[in-house]
């Protein structure tokens, strides 16, 4: 997990949760995302924001 991007790893750990894949997945992605010391709550605001500029422009 360690050669994961930052972005890849929490495009990983939104989608594992968007999709209800098995908690023990997603506790090993959010184990990862503490270790590098990623904030979710701030990352998720812009993974919003993101997603709402896509559709948008869609």
């Amino acid at each position: 997990m360690r050669k994961l991007s930052d972005e890849a790893l929490m495009d990983s750990y939104y989608e594992a949760n968007k999709l209800l894949l098995e908690e023990e997945f997603i506790a090993l992605l959010l184990e990862e995302i503490n270790r590098r010391g990623i904030d979710v709550d701030s990352v998720r605001k812009k993974h919003l924001v993101l997603n709402r500029e896509i559709s948008i422009d869609s």
